[in-house]
């Protein structure tokens, strides 16, 4: 069965297929999210019994909703509540839904380029999203690490379950060396992303693994490299 999918958009980024993520804010989110959740842990861990992990979770989010807000004073970034422009058909749905349910929602304008980041006035506050809007509640505890590849291997090793092996890169050098350390053929992609967006598989070759580290670099400041693993994909 074969799935269609819609044409790309005139200038479109070829490495992020059919929905291109605009990519200084998805690096900038992405970035942040992994050393949130490399660093935060470690420097508040003497008084998790205090913070209970509250603190922890919610910095990412007053970081980016900040930033997002002094964007849209600088008129960086700008509101728009025309829905024949979303991002792709799901968030269109989402979008008709939050009409009809009389919440204002908005997409972000980069430089005057939509965006697939949105936010819904609940209440007297503004929810700011990528994509889906997920409750507040579900973004904590595993699931608030769900996105984040390395955590989610970890995850899956807690509970016995096999994962490829796999390392981490912030600079070129070291992403060299995966191929004396890892199996080849090699996938490189953002450590934080999706749609597989900016991932190169197959990559066996130092000049294939240096184009495709550049590619994932540029949605995410930290990139996986792991070993490809063969067979059947079902989704």
């Amino acid at each position: 069965m074969s799935e269609s999918l819609p044409p790309l958009r005139p200038g479109a980024c070829l490495a992020c297929s059919d929905f291109p993520a605009p990519h200084i804010p998805t690096k900038i989110k992405a970035t942040i999210e992994v050393w949130v959740n490399d660093h935060l842990p470690k420097m508040f861990a003497w008084m998790e019994h205090v913070l209970s992990g509250t603190i922890v979770e919610n910095l990412t989010d007053i970081a980016i909703h900040g930033m997002t807000r002094a964007f849209i004073t600088c008129r960086i970034v700008k509101c728009s509540s025309d829905r024949e422009l979303a991002w792709s058909p799901r968030s269109r749905a989402i979008w008709d839904e939050a009409y009809a349910r009389n919440i204002c929602m908005e997409q972000l304008m980069f430089f005057n380029r939509p965006t697939d980041i949105y936010r819904a006035l609940i209440g007297s506050s503004w929810k700011y999203f990528q994509s889906l809007p997920i409750p507040d509640e579900l973004l904590r505890g595993s699931l608030a690490k769900i996105d984040d590849k390395i955590l989610f291997k970890k995850l899956m090793q807690e509970y016995g379950l096999p994962v490829a092996r796999a390392m981490v890169a912030t600079d070129l050098e070291k992403a060299r060396g995966a191929l004396g350390t890892l199996r080849v053929p090699l996938v490189i992609k953002p450590r934080i992303g999706s749609r597989a967006r900016h991932t190169t598989p197959h990559v066996t070759s130092r000049q294939d693994l240096e184009a495709a580290f550049s590619s994932a670099k540029v949605l995410c400041g930290y990139v996986i490299i792991e070993e490809h693993l063969f067979g059947s994909l079902c989704r």
